[in-house]
């Protein structure tokens, strides 16, 4: 039984037989009661008793929901996990007394029906916690996570089925609260080890997840929870291969290649969409001095100066203009978790290009940023 469940309980009408015994056989009118039924001789006559029977529920932790003095009730379980006794405990009125002339009793002992109930014990750990951010369906790339159902002594407990899990919280760039990653059991119902697997896979920029078993509808609080990071790619500079330098008007493949180490074995990462993008730009341009205007040839008077433009400059009005005119970029190709793509930069005569910054970012999560000269 999960922690928190409402659990329906019930027990079989009852019926309260009692006999008397007859002590004056002429005329019947002296008899001797007893509240249990017994057929020892022909002096003796079984019936039932007349008033109603009374029920009542009780359990030594939990709580019930509703009434507690009827045949059914419904119980609700703790959230601590445990084995628990629930009871119904029957008897007849106390006021069903007996008047003279007769004589004995209609009390009968209090009858009780009980039964245990196990509320498990959830636990969840990662087996693989670390994950590829922004990974397609590769489960190498996923964090894999069980949950281990026990009873009371330690013992698995299969074919339980344990509540869904769910995010409860991510961090990172673009962290929302726990929509940004998927979480997937591959069933709810413990296996024979008592044990559930699933995946949990990141879709954005994010760093760390963590995931929840809710036991009690009632309790977010409840239940337990384990958290898995995720990963980009952890090779540094030695993922990138390009040249150093570029030439006017040729291309400079770029290879950036894609992976992180996970127990000290290096893994892939492929089958991601990567959009390169220039995120600066360096160059001498001329410029004039203050107050002095161009000259009847065109050109200023004034300095051949270094200028630096860059997207996250304030007015970007520059840095879109000397980008769209001298940067393009060629398509994306991927081998086995090597993304290649060639940069083309123009020559322009009032602009003399010096450096080309760039990321290469993956459309659902953290780039990686290069430059060259």
């Amino acid at each position: 039984m999960a922690a928190g469940a409402l659990v329906p309980c019930a027990v079989q009408e009852a019926q309260d037989y009692d006999t008397y015994i007859k002590t004056n056989v002429a005329d019947e009118t002296t008899k001797t009661y007893a509240p249990e039924a017994n057929d020892a001789d022909e002096t003796t006559q079984t019936y039932v008793a007349d008033g109603p029977l009374t029920y009542k529920w009780s359990a030594d932790k939990g709580t019930f929901q509703g009434a507690t003095d009827g045949k059914t009730a419904t119980w609700k379980a703790p959230t601590e996990p445990g084995r628990y006794t629930l009871k119904c405990t029957i008897d007849d009125p106390d006021g069903a007394r007996v008047t003279d002339p007769d004589t004995g009793s209609h009390d009968d002992a209090a009858l009780v029906r009980s039964c245990q109930i196990i509320v498990p014990t959830l636990s969840i750990q990662f087996v693989q916690q670390t994950m590829a951010i922004g990974s397609k369906d590769d489960d190498a790339h996923k964090a894999k996570f069980e949950v281990k159902v026990t009873d009371d002594k330690g013992a698995p407990v299969k074919d339980f089925t344990i509540p869904k899990p769910t995010i409860v919280k991510d961090t990172g760039r673009d962290a929302h609260d726990g929509t940004s990653a998927q979480v997937t059991a591959e069933n709810l119902v413990t296996d024979s080890s008592g044990i559930v697997k699933g995946t949990l896979k990141s879709g954005n920029r994010l760093e760390t997840t963590k995931i929840h078993i809710q036991t009690d509808p009632d309790d977010d609080k409840s239940g337990p929870s384990a958290g898995a990071e995720q990963v980009w790619s952890d090779l540094g500079d030695a993922a990138w291969d390009y040249e150093e330098y570029f030439e006017y008007g040729e291309a400079l493949t770029i290879d950036y290649r894609m992976a992180y180490t996970r127990d000290g074995a290096e893994e892939k990462i492929t089958g991601h969409s990567i959009k390169p993008e220039t995120t600066a730009i360096k160059g001498y341009e001329w410029k004039p001095d203050e107050g002095e205007d161009w000259d009847e040839d065109g050109w200023p008077d004034g300095d051949y100066r270094l200028e630096e433009y860059s997207k996250e400059d304030g007015d970007t009005s520059d840095f879109d203009w000397w980008r769209d005119t001298l940067v393009s970029w060629g398509e994306v190709s991927e081998d086995d978790g090597t993304y290649s793509v060639d940069l083309f930069v123009e020559y322009d005569e009032d602009f003399e290009m010096d450096s080309v910054e760039f990321n290469l970012a993956d459309t659902n999560s953290y780039g990686a940023a290069g430059s060259l000269e």
